[in-house]
């Protein structure tokens, strides 16, 4: 029978060992700088067929390049908030890519915020003082511009830096991140002065416990309870009925047969038919 033996099998060329991410995803979708544009514009082919480039290879691995120009796309990047192609390329995971754009063209956009970053954040303080703020404030406010609007950072870690820079020129009454466990104790007291306990406002505002446990049971009680007096009530009200209707018919009953008593003997005695 036939068997494969997948450990000893061995590359078309072993001199140059296992492909890394970055080379299958540049065989599979072409350069970045086309493959990541949010459409083609139909103007990049009509400029590839008329100035190329067409580069002429049989090796995949360069497939990529045969009709890459950066010169066709770098407005486009522009206006979509790309600064500095290079840097956006290392976050994106093409760092080969990214060292040829900028040997090419060119980096180093964020190397000035890197430098005032690190400055501010030497002196070691959430928030800085008025002198520090007329400092360096506007080139604070400058650089957190820039990264809410451009796309070259990862959104995550651009957020956390605009949030650190904000916090850092934030005005001075809108520092109240200290005063905010003070508020709870004080709300914590107004709710155990006013209305009891913690446990005792969680029962009180429908907490699953109080719905699950005791006051379910005792919602049944009460239903019951009710129930109970309602059939007592109308079974006591029957026989009330029944009993007054009873007695109102034995009493005139009684009375039929006294009046007609005294009927007979007023007839007898007008006849004459006593003794």
């Amino acid at each position: 029978s036939y068997q494969k033996f997948p450990i000893m099998a061995l590359p078309l060329d072993p001199s140059k060992g296992n492909k890394t991410h970055e080379e299958k995803m540049l065989e599979h979708y072409g350069h970045p700088n086309y493959s990541q544009l949010p459409e083609i514009p139909p103007s990049l082919m009509e400029k590839i067929f008329e100035n190329g480039p067409v580069l002429d290879t049989d090796d995949p691995a360069l497939w990529y390049k045969r009709y890459y120009d950066w010169e066709y796309v770098k407005d486009i990047w522009y206006e979509l908030g790309c600064r500095d192609r290079a840097f956006a390329l290392e976050q994106r995971g093409y760092p080969e890519c990214a060292k040829e754009h900028a040997e090419n063209y060119g980096t180093g956009y964020y190397d000035e915020f890197f430098e005032l970053y690190d400055e501010v954040k030497a002196l070691g303080t959430k928030y800085l003082d008025e002198k520090a703020i007329e400092t360096y404030g506007d080139q604070l406010r400058f650089w957190r511009h820039e990264l809410n609007t451009t796309i070259d950072w990862n959104y995550e870690e651009a957020q956390w830096v605009i949030n650190v820079i904000t916090d850092w020129i934030s005005d001075p009454d809108d520092r109240l991140d200290f005063l905010e466990g003070e508020d709870a104790d004080v709300e914590a007291e107004d709710v155990s002065d006013d209305d009891g306990t913690a446990e005792e406002v969680a029962d009180a505002s429908g907490s699953d416990d109080g719905q699950n446990g005791d006051y379910e049971y005792e919602y049944v009680e009460v239903e019951e309870e009710e129930n109970i007096d309602g059939e007592e009530y109308e079974y006591e009200y029957v026989e009330e009925e029944a009993g007054e209707s009873d007695d109102s018919d034995g009493k005139e009953a009684t009375e039929g047969v006294t009046e007609a008593e005294e009927e007979v003997v007023d007839v007898e005695d007008e006849l004459g038919l006593g003794e």
